[in-house]
């Protein structure tokens, strides 16, 4: 069994070649083409395939290799539509509330 040191994130690497991506969250999609598949694989980091709903092509779901997704913290203003309020009943005001009462998240 081979083993390999996680010593580059594919992600800076993948917009070198101009790779074409996505994300959802944390995790990276890639298209997959033989170039992607193989600089992926060299830097250790696990992948699965997947085929786009969207464009019926084939892709590869690289999870938490999506680096943007680390730095960034949620804003309220992000969500919620009813800023003019302490707090709403969103999805996302009572998911921050999590039963904590009034208040407000910046």
């Amino acid at each position: 069994m081979t083993t390999h040191a996680r010593a580059t994130n594919p992600y800076a690497e993948l917009l070198a070649i101009g790779a074409e991506i996505d994300s959802h969250e944390a995790d990276l999609y890639v298209r997959a083409t033989p170039e992607t598949v193989k600089l992926v694989k060299n830097t250790g980091w696990g992948f699965t395939y997947f085929k786009s709903e969207i464009d019926g092509r084939l892709w590869l779901d690289v999870p938490f290799a999506f680096i943007p997704f680390w730095g960034k913290k949620p804003y309220r203003e992000e969500h919620c539509t009813h800023l003019e309020k302490a707090w709403c009943d969103c999805d996302w005001c009572r998911v921050v509330r999590g039963g904590r009462g009034e208040g407000g998240v910046k």
